[in-house]
């Protein structure tokens, strides 16, 4: 069964409290307002904006004792062929320094700041974009955004008189001017010495524009599958947060009528797509939203293959307890089946009934077909 009433209030119990996303909000909010007053760093930069699980609205609750992440990349004014990407990262530690002493520690491709115990921040600066999208960045409040921003198009929200978001509509000015692209953003490798490609502003649109197409039921189970593999199958470690994210993206229909069918069709879909490669073994390649097909970084890249061997068993699994909770005609027992694949905080029917607005499945759906080619037009439909 659907059971969209119990998933409602499971999606309620995971996705990041009143509080946490209040936190969040003033955390990230004040980062920004301190570079934009430090008088040393101000020239170098160009804007701020938050990207990451918490800007696509798939981030869950965190466990008690970790903290919610945040990431703000700062687009900053700094050539990647007139600065090394080692300077460019520590240009930024006399402002930590004088703003988070204490509380900051480098990483890989950012820095890191214990906000307060509930809040860790990214600070992730970039190298200096394009002219054109050097114009796109300057436009006045580009990088206001609050988790009240929902996961909707200009066009969606303004049908619905809701805020719209100032980088989205930013971006469909810019796109105006037939030559204009959107293009990647380049972030330093601390060790590697090398500038990195991401394109968080591609991944936030896509996520945006997928949540349409499912009817608003992408980012949900995208919450609810990672709460899975967080609580009930953590491991393997990897692969986990963005790149299995964009892994169900890969792997989800359009269409979709409750959260319910939208778990069980991922599922069913990577077990179909990922069997050859889960067989001998070795990790399936998939190319990052908005770059060309020849130059888009792997999302995988990082995945061992035994580890995607072990994971894909796990979905397996996943998928075939998914399926007979779905496909359950009885409302207590297809909770219990859900409740195994979420774990407790999943609500439980009782064994005489349960509430009214639940009648069981809304209709079957096309099982899963193998598709070979990741850069087919099966995830186009509109």
């Amino acid at each position: 069964m659907e059971l969209p009433s119990f998933f409602i209030d499971f999606l309620s119990a995971i996705r990041p409290s009143k509080e946490q996303r209040a936190r969040m909000q003033e955390a990230h909010t004040d980062l920004q307002d301190r570079l934009k007053a430090d008088k040393r760093l101000a020239p170098a930069l160009i804007t701020t904006f938050v990207q990451g699980s918490y800007r696509r609205h798939t981030a869950l609750r965190s466990q008690e004792g970790d903290h919610c992440d945040v990431d703000v990349v700062v687009v900053t004014r700094l050539g990647k062929d007139s600065h090394d990407p080692e300077d460019v990262l520590d240009a930024f530690k006399p402002f930590l320094e004088a703003n988070y002493s204490g509380l900051y520690q480098p990483q890989g491709r950012s820095w890191g700041i214990e906000w307060d115990d509930l809040v860790a921040l990214d600070l992730v600066p970039t190298a200096a974009p394009s002219e054109a999208m050097m114009r796109l960045f300057e436009t006045e409040g580009v990088g206001t955004w609050s988790p009240d921003i929902g996961p909707w198009l200009i066009e969606e929200a303004r049908e619905k008189n809701l805020t719209v978001d100032p980088l989205f509509e930013a971006i469909q000015s810019a796109r105006k001017d037939p030559q204009w692209v959107l293009e990647p953003l380049d972030i330093p490798d601390r060790k590697a010495r090398v500038w990195d490609r991401t394109h968080p502003l591609a991944q936030i649109e896509w996520t945006t524009d997928k949540n349409r197409r499912t009817n608003g039921h992408y980012i949900n189970m995208v919450k609810a599958i990672k709460w899975w593999r967080r609580e009930k199958e953590p491991l393997p470690k990897y692969p986990k947060s963005y790149p299995l994210e964009h892994m169900l993206g890969m792997n989800c229909s359009n269409g979709l009528q409750s959260v319910a069918q939208a778990v069980v069709d991922v599922l069913e879909r990577a077990v179909a797509e990922y069997a050859e490669e889960a067989t001998i073994p070795e990790t399936p390649v998939l190319p990052d939203h908005g770059f060309p097909a020849h130059d888009a970084p792997d999302v995988f890249s990082r995945l061992d293959a035994e580890d995607f061997a072990a994971f894909y068993k796990k979905v397996q699994a996943a998928a075939s307890l998914a399926r007979e909770a779905f496909d359950c005609t009885s409302m207590h027992q297809s909770s219990l089946l859900w409740r195994q694949l979420f774990g407790d905080v999943f609500p439980e029917a009782s064994p005489d009934g349960g509430r009214d607005d639940d009648h069981g499945p809304k209709g079957a759906f096309t099982p899963p077909v193998k598709m070979r080619s990741v850069n087919s037009n099966r995830f186009a439909q509109k």
